[in-house]
């Protein structure tokens, strides 16, 4: 079974969308809710989190939909700090920028499909009705 790109888009936004209304998720909530064996999640993090190409240009670290997010830990006795991955994902400026088009569009396509498959021929069937009325009564 071949997933089409628009497939691949659509489960790719779910994650996104499910990552901005916790404001951050861990690795473990998200594959909660979207199990591995059916959508592919680590890979998708993955590539949603990491530049791609082995040299990476400041303009493809920017276009990451998602970062993972890492803490500080205390100065120990020597004053030296670790720093600790928290195992959460989080949306990147270029992640939000990229959901809210993708809804905005998609908002867009819902109001054309409307207007397409409702309103043009409700209004052409009330102007025949009523050219109808004129001209027969």
């Amino acid at each position: 079974m071949t997933l089409q790109q628009e497939d691949i888009q659509i489960m790719n936004i779910k994650i996104l969308k499910f990552i901005k209304r916790k404001n951050s998720a861990s690795k473990e909530q998200i594959l909660k809710r979207f199990p591995d064996h059916k959508h592919q999640t680590l890979h998708r993090l993955e590539q949603m989190s990491k530049p791609k190409g082995l040299r990476f240009t400041p303009q493809e670290i920017q276009k990451q939909y998602l970062q993972e997010t890492y803490k500080e830990s205390k100065p120990d006795a020597f004053g030296n700090v670790r720093i600790i991955y928290t195992g959460n994902y989080s949306l990147t400026k270029y992640g939000y920028t990229y959901l809210e088009d993708y809804v905005l569009f998609e908002r867009r396509d819902v109001i054309k499909e409307f207007v397409r498959s409702f309103l043009f021929p409700s209004l052409v069937a009330l102007l025949v009705s009523v050219l109808t009325n004129l001209l027969f009564s």
